[in-house]
């Protein structure tokens, strides 16, 4: 029976805190030995997972510690090297009373100018061609278009892909060349998720100059 369990993150992290005597056997060869040590695990948008989810794994997340059911056996993380469990979520659907109780809330604010600078240097590191004034107006048209009444934002993944295509057209998005206003509603489809919010887009920025 064991030969056909696997274990995936948050198991491995429990694994791996305990004495490697106990945990050895059930980790992957390429892991074995390197505990007992301290793991972080990273689940990203659980307001996106199964609705049970939350309240499935709630053992797992206050005690950290869990039970193969098929064989009986249960594994318990070390206290000092208990793992890191970082859950993020976009507020989709509320979370279970019982699960963020045992959670630290802390809420990431939308970049700002500046960081959204400092993001795309660090992603794309933009070509020459690409000038800071360039990349200025970008950010500036993006935070115009998030102040829209859009029924889906556009996130910073969509903007780092909009200046990249931005990038390839040599397209300034603050100082449009003439003829240029179709091309720049071309864009508008990495940032807009539905027909209603592409609308809005062409009709705030594109007819507006073209009228």
């Amino acid at each position: 029976m064991e030969a056909y369990i696997t274990y995936e993150a948050l198991g491995l992290a429990i694994l791996l805190a305990m004495d490697p005597g106990e945990a050895d056997p059930h980790l992957h060869r390429e892991l074995r030995g390197r505990g007992p040590m301290r793991s972080v695990v990273l689940v990203d948008e659980i307001d996106k997972a199964p609705r049970d989810l939350p309240n499935d794994v709630l053992n797992e997340v206050e005690h950290l510690r869990f039970t193969v059911k098929e064989t009986g056996r249960s594994f318990s993380a070390q206290q000092q090297y208990r793992p890191i469990l970082v859950f993020t979520s976009n507020s989709e659907k509320n979370l279970p009373d019982a699960f963020l109780r045992r959670c630290v809330f802390y809420h990431i604010s939308f970049p700002d100018r500046a960081r959204l600078r400092e993001i795309v240097h660090n992603r794309l590191k933009p070509r020459t061609a690409f000038t800071p004034e360039m990349l200025d107006n970008a950010i500036r048209h993006f935070e115009e278009i998030r102040d829209l009444a859009l029924k889906k934002k556009p996130a910073t993944a969509e903007f780092l892909a909009w200046v990249r295509v931005l990038e390839r057209m040599n397209l300034d998005a603050g100082r449009l060349k003439p003829g240029e206003e179709e091309a720049l509603a071309f864009t508008y489809s990495l940032l807009a998720k539905n027909r209603e919010d592409r609308e809005m887009l062409h009709k705030a920025f594109i007819e507006n100059r073209t009228t």
